[in-house]
């Protein structure tokens, strides 16, 4: 029969990464206790981790940060699974029934940035959780029992984290997606540069009216959408154009919560468009 010590052994050989962040959910306290230790410590330490999870905790496990040269897919088919260790996995590991995680190697380590992007394109492409893809994701240490309540079993137990396979010599096969990564970093980037010139760049059109008396009006009662396209209403009925009207709305107000700046100017240029296209039809 294979020991918890065996599959922690194997799961860890295949990584070949000095340092690791074991996780010890605790469930009674709702917090992660985190111990950062080398695969010799976390095997002197098992029957600690074998308490920890008799008495109702999860346990989880991470390559070490800042920078690593891993990504973590999460609640993976097993169809997907099988495809992924085909492709070339680190380890595949069963969480529960029919659910799996995959971790995957690159050639270097990769900032936290890209690896988080990396993450979120391995992710979709895959149709693994994209809220679990980023750089410094926990998963399962194998082992150990799944000790999430919904996966108690009819005989009080709980299901084995399985290592369905794992290879120390697992390829790299990202390459093209680190690029893709970057570039996109790269563009977003550029892409905020333009955003902050905007908001810093005085307003050139003379109306008499302001974006940030629209703001302010109490009509619409702080619902800065609704100011947002009386403004641009406005200005299209005084012969602003799209670009300019757009151009002023980003720079008017913080709208990092639409997302990336591409998304930012994508809300502003919408509803300039919007109103323009409602000016001439009217």
């Amino acid at each position: 029969m294979t020991t918890t010590s065996d599959v922690v052994r194997d799961f860890l050989m295949a990584f070949a990464w000095p340092h690791f962040e074991v996780g010890v959910y605790d469930s009674q306290q709702e917090r992660m206790i985190i111990r950062q230790w080398d695969p010799t410590t976390i095997h002197q330490r098992l029957s600690w981790l074998r308490r920890c999870n008799a008495h109702g905790n999860n346990i989880y496990v991470r390559p070490q940060h800042p920078e690593h040269r891993f990504t973590l897919l999460d609640d993976l088919s097993d169809k997907t699974a099988a495809a992924i260790n085909r492709h070339g996995a680190v380890a595949i590991v069963e969480t529960s029934s029919g659910n799996f995680q995959a971790w995957i190697r690159h050639d270097l380590p990769l900032d936290a940035p890209t690896s988080t992007r990396v993450a979120k394109i391995l992710a979709t492409d895959h149709g693994a959780d994209p809220s679990s893809a980023d750089f410094r994701h926990f998963g399962r240490l194998p082992g150990f029992t799944n000790r999430k309540p919904k996966h108690r079993m009819l005989n009080g137990l709980y299901p084995f984290v399985r290592l369905y396979a794992s290879d120390a010599m697992a390829p790299s096969w990202t390459d093209s997606v680190i690029v893709a990564a970057r570039a996109q970093l790269a563009q977003e980037r550029d892409e905020a540069a333009r955003l902050r010139s905007l908001r810093r760049a005085a307003p050139r059109h003379g109306l008499d009216k302001a974006i940030g008396d629209f703001h302010a009006d109490p009509t619409f009662a702080g619902d800065l959408h609704r100011a947002d396209m009386a403004y641009a209403l406005y200005a299209a009925g005084r012969g602003l154009a799209a670009g300019e009207i757009a151009d002023t709305i980003v720079r008017a107000r913080d709208l990092t919560h639409k997302g990336s700046a591409a998304r930012q100017l994508e809300y502003a240029h919408r509803t300039a468009e919007k109103a323009v296209k409602t000016v001439v039809n009217a």
